[in-house]
């Protein structure tokens, strides 16, 4: 399997086609997966691996990239890397419908949300040891019953996510500002 292929498996398997929600005016849906996976066998997005990733995959908009790190077989089964895979795909569907207006903390927030609906139709139900943003997306998650509905969620119903999103120490260089746009230009 090529890892354009295994990707694809994973934006089109039964769980991530059913993720369906808005929040404000930015739509994450199977659909949306659908149309990355198809632009990565179209060659419109590339899917590089590279060895010195420090993330197992990040999505750069500007370069309509996918870039994963170096990963074994058994990495490759891991879920946690194929939530990994549907959060860093948020991003390009943000870039593909050329959300640019869409805040980067909002992405974010939709990356984590989309990631843990992922995580918990496969599963994986129990965050209470995982990071706070992973926590605060469960609780949206299964408050609003978001794995068995689709659903439209104002700034004020997942605005403790964007705050945890805000105070991970891993974006808080990205987001000095909570009001930056995205790098969206369309794919």
């Amino acid at each position: 399997m090529t890892k354009e292929e295994w990707v694809a498996s994973i934006l089109t398997d039964s769980v991530t086609a059913k993720i369906d929600f808005h929040l404000e005016h930015l739509w994450i849906s199977g659909a949306g997966f659908a149309r990355v996976s198809r632009a990565i066998s179209d060659g419109k997005i590339k899917v590089i691996v590279y060895a010195k990733e420090d993330s197992a995959a990040q999505y750069y908009a500007k370069r309509n990239t996918l870039v994963i790190r170096e990963l074994s077989e058994k990495d490759k089964e891991e879920l946690s890397t194929k939530g990994l895979l549907v959060h860093e795909a948020v991003h390009a569907i943000v870039d593909i419908d050329r959300c640019a207006k869409t805040t980067k903390v909002t992405t974010e927030a939709a990356a984590y949300l989309a990631q843990v609906i992922f995580l918990m139709g496969h599963g994986d139900t129990n965050f209470s040891s995982s990071k706070r943003v992973f926590q605060a997306a469960a609780a949206i998650v299964n408050r609003y019953k978001m794995r068995s509905r689709v659903v439209w969620l104002p700034r004020t119903l997942y605005e403790p996510l964007r705050q945890a999103v805000l105070t991970d120490s891993l974006y808080k260089s990205y987001l000095k500002d909570n009001d930056l746009e995205t790098d969206a230009d369309g794919v």
